[in-house]
């Protein structure tokens, strides 16, 4: 979308599409398009770019009236649609303002001091390294790289491709047959442990127990293809010590969506038990919705928001969303969505202004992926220069969002 402001100036911002499950994406696009040009600009025109929360909850109305008069199902990307729009009013803002993105996310979230996040990469699809002992995010970004290639040529000689296609998944990640889900661990940690990085870098498992979880509130887990070696079905509490035995012999300490959505009893066993040293990280079971959030606190289900673009309907709402759990003391992770990407940069600097500590934006083998740490690399470099010094990067303080 662009915004045009009356300087004659255009500003623009684009969000990913991702691939909505059952649904003809062009048509779904299209209609978020349409939603745009005929409903949101009309109420916008003459509004003033600095007037960010006011912009957004007027887009929030006209999204509820449309769902109201034609159902709950309409408009499938009508909050991208939005958020795509409050973030080009933000780049505006920014314009006006001489303030880069991440400074009038900054501003708007009253975030002071700004820190780097630790760049999250997916090396192999479903397990992730989090470079927390490094001491910048240049060098933790360079750490990722080598162990993605080590990795790789280990995956190559063992399994003869890196996934189904011979090339790598839409988040950058290798998806090789394994037998056995540790077998990616065990291959992660000997990799970690042979570059001598043990002490720097964790690893992290995203579970996504939605898509397997049954009726009854039974696991068929299914990490990694037909043949992993799960053939039986898990309880909630069978699932849960099974993570147990992964924090315990192979250096994981994030787990995300452990459990399904609703299975709210199982995340508040395991966040009780070992969220003290593992960050239990809500992605479906949130959607980074104030409501889900607020009871998820009360709750102590999980310790841990993932921002994923597809769940974000407004700046405004992020940000709100973002401060529930700094009070809370909860860690925040920022990650781009998985399919659709453009070339926009925006997860970067929203990441930096929220003050969230760690990113996730998919591994750098991707071009747009590149974009996203290159745009992080200048942000860097920039904070470096100003009154922070050098002692910004996020690093072992993972877990805390910054103040």
């Amino acid at each position: 979308v662009a915004v045009t402001i009356v300087s004659g100036y255009s500003i623009t911002a684009s969000v990913p599409s991702g691939a909505p499950a059952g649904s003809n994406l062009w048509k779904v696009v299209r209609e978020a398009v349409e939603f745009v040009n005929t409903v949101i600009s009309p109420a916008l025109t003459g509004k003033h770019p600095l007037q960010q929360a006011v912009i957004d909850n007027i887009m929030a109305r006209k999204l509820e009236e449309i769902r109201n008069e034609r159902g709950s199902g309409a408009l499938k990307f009508g909050a991208s649609a939005i958020f795509a729009v409050s973030l080009a009013v933000s780049r505006a803002a920014g314009f006006v303002l001489y303030q880069p993105l991440y400074k009038r996310i900054a501003t708007l979230a009253g975030n002071k001091k700004l820190i780097m996040p630790v760049p999250v990469c997916n090396v192999i699809n479903e397990f992730t390294i989090h470079p927390v002992g490094s001491s910048s995010f240049n060098d933790a970004s360079l750490l990722n790289w080598k162990i993605f290639y080590d990795v790789m040529e280990v995956v190559r000689k063992e399994y003869g491709q890196l996934c189904a296609c011979n090339e790598v998944c839409h988040d950058g990640g290798m998806a090789p047959k394994f037998k056995d889900v540790t077998d990616g661990l065990k291959l992660l940690n000997t990799s970690i442990s042979n570059m001598r990085h043990s002490d720097k870098v964790f690893i992290g498992v995203d579970a996504a127990a939605s898509e397997f979880y049954e009726l009854g509130k039974t696991y068929h887990p299914n990490f990694s293809g037909e043949n992993n070696g799960f053939s039986q079905q898990f309880s909630g509490d069978a699932l849960k010590d099974f993570y147990k035995s992964l924090v315990r012999d192979y250096n994981v300490a994030s787990i995300e969506e452990p459990f399904d959505k609703d299975d709210c009893e199982s995340y508040s066993k395991l966040t009780t038990e070992i969220g003290e040293r593992v960050q239990i990280v809500g992605d479906e079971f949130l959607v980074t919705d104030p409501k889900r959030i607020e009871h998820a606190i009360k709750e102590k289900t999980c310790n841990t928001l993932l921002v994923k673009v597809k769940h974000l309907s407004s700046v405004t709402e992020t940000i709100k969303a973002v401060k529930m759990v700094k009070e809370a003391g909860w860690g925040v992770i920022v990650a781009s969505h998985g399919s659709g990407e453009t070339d926009d940069t925006f997860v970067g600097p929203l990441a930096v202004g929220l003050g969230a500590t760690q990113i996730n934006a998919g591994f750098y083998c991707k071009d747009e992926r590149c974009f996203i740490y290159n745009e992080l690399r200048t942000i860097e470099r920039m904070i470096g220069r100003g009154e922070h010094g050098r002692d910004f990067y996020a690093g072992a303080a993972f877990k805390t969002t910054s103040e």
